[in-house]
C-alpha cells in the first residue's frame, strides 16, 4: 500500500508540475532590445583570415538591410526548400536558422567587405554615409520581392555554393535602393579618392535575400548558374500558389558592421 501511495503521489506532482508548465507557456516574455539582438547577431569567429588582418590593422566593414522573420514565416520558407528539394534533387540549407536551430537574420547585402586603414577613416566613412543619407532625405521604405525563388551563383565560382533567393522588385530597386546605393558610392569615393570602388560595390540589378544555400555545389551547376539567375522551376506556373506568400517588411534603419559591432543608421522619420 505504501508503495501504491507513493506512485500515487508521485503521478500527482507530475500532474501539478504539467499544469504549472502550461500556465508558464501563458506568459508573454518580452521582445529583446535593438541593441541586445544586434550584439549576439554575428556568430564568433577565430578565423586565421580574420586574426590576420586585425593584426595587420585592417578595419573591417559591411553594409545591409537585415530581416528577422517570424516563426510563420519561417515555417512558410522551409515548406518552400523542402519542395524545391524534392524537385531539383538538391540539399539546400535554410539560412534563417543557425545549426543550433535558433532563428537566425536574413539580410539584403549593399555593400561588399570593406576593408580600412583606420578606424578613424572606417569612423569617417559611417559618418559621411549618415551625412548623405539624411541629406538625400531618404525615408523607411517596404521592401517587396519577385514573386518567385531563383537560383543565385556568387561570380567567385570558388567558393561552390549556390543560393535560393528572393530578388527585389525591379520598382523597389530603382525608387528606393538606387538612392541609398548612390549614398554609399559617393562616400566611399570621398573616402577613397584613390582608389576604384568597384571591389566594394554590390550591383543594383542583383540585389537580393538569400534563403537558403547548397554548399560543395556541383561544378556544372556552378558553370551552369554563373552570372545569371534562374528559375528553379522548368515550369513557371507548377507550384505558383506555394509562393504567393512572400517576405516583405518596412526598412527604417541600415546595418553597418563594425569587425564585430554593429552600427545603425536611422532613415528620417516618415512625412507627416
Amino acid at each position: 500500500m505504501d508503495l501504491l501511495r507513493d506512485n500515487y503521489s508521485d503521478s500527482d506532482r507530475d500532474s501539478d508540475d504539467e499544469e504549472k508548465r502550461a500556465q508558464d507557456s501563458d506568459v508573454v516574455v518580452p521582445e529583446l532590445s535593438e541593441a541586445v539582438l544586434d550584439k549576439y547577431n554575428i556568430a564568433p569567429s577565430v578565423s586565421r583570415l580574420y586574426s590576420r588582418r586585425d593584426s595587420q590593422g585592417m578595419f573591417n566593414g559591411f553594409i545591409n538591410i537585415q530581416y528577422r522573420t517570424s516563426t510563420e514565416m519561417r515555417m512558410k520558407l522551409l515548406h518552400n526548400i523542402v519542395k524545391i528539394n524534392s524537385k531539383c534533387n538538391t540539399k539546400l540549407e535554410p539560412l534563417f536558422f543557425t545549426e543550433l536551430g535558433s532563428p537566425a537574420v536574413l539580410h539584403i547585402s549593399l555593400s561588399q567587405n570593406l576593408f580600412f586603414q583606420s578606424q578613424e577613416q572606417r569612423n569617417s566613412f559611417y559618418r559621411l554615409l549618415e551625412q548623405k543619407i539624411h541629406t538625400a532625405e531618404i525615408r523607411p521604405f517596404d521592401v517587396k520581392f519577385d514573386a518567385r525563388p531563383i537560383w543565385f551563383a556568387p561570380l567567385d565560382t570558388k567558393r561552390k555554393t549556390l543560393f535560393l533567393v528572393y530578388k527585389v522588385e525591379d520598382l523597389i530597386l530603382e525608387s528606393k535602393f538606387k538612392p541609398l546605393q548612390n549614398c554609399i558610392n559617393r562616400s566611399l569615393r570621398e573616402i577613397f579618392p584613390d582608389k576604384r570602388i568597384k571591389e566594394f560595390e554590390v550591383s543594383l540589378n542583383n540585389l537580393h535575400m538569400s534563403i537558403a544555400k547548397m554548399l560543395d555545389t556541383p561544378d556544372t551547376l556552378i558553370r551552369k548558374y554563373n552570372k545569371k539567375t534562374m528559375d528553379p522551376f522548368l515550369d513557371p506556373d507548377e507550384h505558383a500558389e506555394e509562393f504567393m506568400v512572400l517576405p516583405s517588411f518596412t526598412v527604417k534603419q541600415i546595418k553597418c558592421d563594425v569587425n564585430r559591432k554593429v552600427i545603425n543608421i536611422k532613415l528620417l522619420h516618415p512625412q507627416t
